[in-house]
């Protein structure tokens, strides 16, 4: 079988594919990806097929968390990446017409419309819930839970997506020579039936809704098995080792002008709490001049080897950085930038593994904020939650079950 995965993102949305692809290439499937050019040595050092996607992640970030916090300002900026760059419509139809299934994530929906011209079946697969339910709403994380707003709260979602991409979609449309799109059309059925939907995302962490029919699934996460000691060096072994546990801070592909005060701040409230802390840069780097014998700095390291080695991981709420931190059994603190890390904060802490999370555009971040908020963290009935959900998330494999899922779906549907 031919897959081909869009992942339009960034390394939240690529790496589950490559997890997921591992696993179809040893089955004997043959498995691409099509993302930015940034990810092509690492899809490809992995054995997977890279197809190119035109655009810059980094940009997209800007445009979408640092500059437009509000909802219509995203939107906007959606329309404007999509004006701006045409060559995404011969970058899908490639792939789509190589492929003999077709998976894509949130953005990369945009191969809905070659797979419905090219009669092939496709899988949509998220990171977050994009099904209505009553339990909560990932893009409205202010709605009260358990309510029928929480469930209409999708509906609405849908068509300001569909607003943000109606020119785009009825251009390729009309030169795929279908019908035009409108914003009541959404993507869950093509052709009358409903579409195979993965949730790669644990059930510890976002219990599945029963209401749901059964073509959707909750599968466990797509997590690649990395080598531990992998470009960890001998100064981090001996931070980490040597002293109380240090606390994890980082933000992932967060770009923001505020950054540097944010870590100020939190400089400030780690020298109140007594506490040490590894910061790791990302996207946007943090300040390493302000140095510090409790505080390490690094670019980059392995988080299943240092969620391991901390006391708490504090983050933005990123899919991948949540999952992996409650998997080592750590408890969390977030602070969100934008509307989706601020609902998984929401979640990590209805299921007792972090306090209250901090929406950081409509917060006056203080110091004393910081303070009290790290003294929360340390409270034993975190540590004792995440250990508890660590116990149970052991037990998923979520790669083999979207492989056996993938496999029936196309013994089913395909040609």
């Amino acid at each position: 079988m031919k897959v081909v995965a869009f992942a339009v993102g960034s390394d939240g949305d690529v790496l589950p594919f490559i997890a997921l692809g591992k696993e179809m290439v040893k089955r004997g499937h043959e498995f691409e990806i099509v993302t930015f050019t940034c990810f092509q040595e690492r899809i490809e050092k992995n054995g997977l097929r890279y197809g190119k996607l035109h655009g810059d992640p980094e940009e997209m970030m800007k445009k979408m968390l640092s500059e437009r916090e509000d909802g219509p300002g995203v939107l906007k900026a959606i329309r404007e990446l999509l004006h701006k760059y045409p060559e995404l419509y011969a970058d899908f139809e490639r792939a789509c017409r190589w492929a003999e299934l077709i998976m894509y994530m949130q953005f990369g929906g945009l191969a809905y419309h070659f797979a419905e011209k090219l009669k092939k079946p496709c899988i949509r697969t998220f990171a977050l819930p994009y099904d209505p339910t009553k339990l909560y709403s990932p893009l409205f994380p202010f709605i009260k839970r358990n309510s029928l707003r929480c469930k209409y709260s999708y509906v609405i979602s849908d068509i300001m997506m569909n607003w943000a991409t109606l020119d785009t979609v009825n251009d390729w449309r009309k030169h795929l020579g279908l019908s035009k799109w409108n914003l009541f059309r959404f993507y869950k059925k093509m052709y009358g039936k409903r579409i195979l939907t993965l949730y790669q995302y644990s059930n510890v962490l976002f219990p599945r809704d029963p209401a749901w029919k059964e073509h959707i699934y909750v599968t466990g996460e797509w997590n690649i098995k990395l080598k531990e000691n992998d470009k960890i060096s001998e100064e981090l072994k001996q931070f980490v080792e040597n002293g109380k546990a240090p606390l994890y801070i980082g933000f992932g592909s967060i770009v923001s002008k505020q950054m540097e005060e944010l870590q100020n701040k939190l400089l400030v409230a780690l020298e109140k709490t007594g506490q040490r802390a590894v910061f790791v840069s990302a996207w946007t780097k943090f300040n390493t001049k302000k140095q510090n014998p409790n505080i390490y700095y690094t670019d980059y390291v392995p988080f299943t080897w240092l969620f391991k080695r901390v006391s708490a991981v504090i983050h933005h709420g990123g899919a991948g950085t949540l999952s992996l931190a409650v998997r080592a059994g750590k408890p969390n603190l977030i602070l969100a930038f934008g509307g989706d890390q601020y609902f998984r904060g929401k979640q990590a802490q209805a299921i007792g593994v972090a306090p209250e999370p901090v929406f950081l555009p409509n917060t006056l971040i203080t110091a004393e904020l910081l303070e009290r908020k790290l003294l929360e963290l340390g409270k034993e009935e975190y540590s004792v939650a995440a250990i508890c959900a660590a116990e149970k998330m052991a037990k998923e494999d979520g790669c083999k079950t979207a492989c056996d899922l993938i496999e029936a779906y196309f013994k089913k549907e395909g040609k």
